[in-house]
């Protein structure tokens, strides 16, 4: 996975979870957390993630 993707999907988690919410103070924060995300470079990422490599877990 890139680190665009990873962006991209932290970011669609966190508006999943927007829409679902209608608390106004927990709608704040997760509407910075996308502004955040969204702003990050794609320095902040770990260059290579592979989300179904086992050795990669820590819930091994």
């Amino acid at each position: 996975m890139t680190p665009a993707e990873l962006k991209r999907l932290n970011v669609a988690h966190f508006e999943k979870v927007l829409d679902r919410t209608r608390d106004l103070e927990e709608r704040a924060r997760l509407e910075r957390f996308i502004v955040e995300e969204r702003g990050k470079p794609d320095s902040a990422y770990p260059a290579d993630t592979a989300p179904n490599d086992r050795r990669a877990s820590p819930l091994r």
